[in-house]
């Protein structure tokens, strides 16, 4: 089994209770089968506690108190069951975020989510080029294989800092002869507005979205980041549906959006990326209807 992970990925710390985003606010938080039967048998207060604030209606999970607090963080912000039991006392949810991971035969993909805004600040300040680490041993999978090999490819032409990132785009999608569909931005808006949206904010850059004319991607290297951020998290998913088009599509469109909301501002780039995050790719059904939109969008231009 191979493991790899962003040569950054190590250096990351929660801000904890200076978090301006607290990840235990404005979420559903699931609770993983195993938690579930720690928290159930817990004794004492906090085990009275955890039992009146759980719910067991579809997938188990805590009851959010007063504008969507989970019912757990304290009044400094901070987690009453981190304070109790430590990490290892958590949910697999709250004690993983913001990793994500990315499974494919014989490799586990290991990467921070854009949702945390520490992670944000992390991955698109990077000055270097993005660089993946590797351990453990190869075992030989040929579908592992050409993902892998394929997307090498692709964070090359992304970090080929000779060429402007309008241009580095268009490389990526000439690659695999595709196009972006050339719908205004005020077009995917609206698109965007039709999803499930979790914030008043988002919708508001959403609405902002629509008075622009074209896309427009400053040459600043958070967005080289970006980029690649996007291929590196989402085109492993072509491994279940065999759509590695839409994958990579909506890299560049994300990108796309990104930087025409947040322009050349370094740290609107960062809140954009991390509300963009939190809306679409913590949502599996935003993300699958994106992709979905994208295919059929390339099979209308075929």
């Amino acid at each position: 089994m191979v493991y790899a992970y962003p040569a950054y990925y190590r250096d990351f710390r929660c801000l904890a209770e200076n978090c301006r985003h607290n990840c235990c606010i404005g979420w559903e938080i699931d609770i993983d089968e195993i938690s579930l039967t720690r928290f159930l048998s817990a004794e004492g207060e906090l085990g009275k506690e955890l039992r009146e604030n759980i719910s067991l209606e579809g997938t188990p999970h805590f009851i959010t108190a007063e504008n969507d607090r989970c019912p757990f963080l304290d009044d400094t912000r901070l987690c009453r069951l981190y304070r109790a039991g430590g990490l290892g006392f958590l949910c697999d949810i709250c004690r993983d975020h913001p990793l994500f991971r990315n499974f494919l035969p014989g490799r586990t993909e290991l990467g921070l989510g854009l949702s945390c805004e520490a992670a944000a600040r992390l991955i698109l300040t990077q000055g270097a080029p993005f660089t993946l680490l590797e351990e453990g041993n190869p075992e030989p999978d040929i579908e592992t294989e050409e993902i892998v090999s394929g997307r090498r490819e692709l964070f090359s032409l992304a970090q080929d800092r000779a060429l402007t990132l309008t241009r580095r785009m268009e490389k990526l999608l000439e690659l695999y002869e595709l196009e972006m569909p050339r719908n205004a931005p005020g077009v995917w808006a609206a698109f965007y507005l039709s999803l499930e949206r979790l914030d008043d904010s988002w919708t508001a850059e959403l609405l902002r979205l629509k008075t622009f004319e074209c896309f427009s991607v400053p040459e600043l290297t958070e967005y080289e980041q970006l980029l690649v951020y996007f291929l590196y998290r989402h085109v492993p998913r072509c491994y279940d549906d065999l759509d590695a088009d839409s994958k990579l599509l909506f890299a560049v469109l994300s990108t796309q959006i990104i930087g025409t909301l947040a322009g050349s501002d370094r740290e609107r780039i960062i809140e954009l990326a991390r509300m963009y995050s939190a809306e679409i790719e913590y949502s599996d059904e935003n993300a699958e209807l994106i992709y979905d939109m994208l295919s059929a969008l390339q099979i209308n231009n075929d």
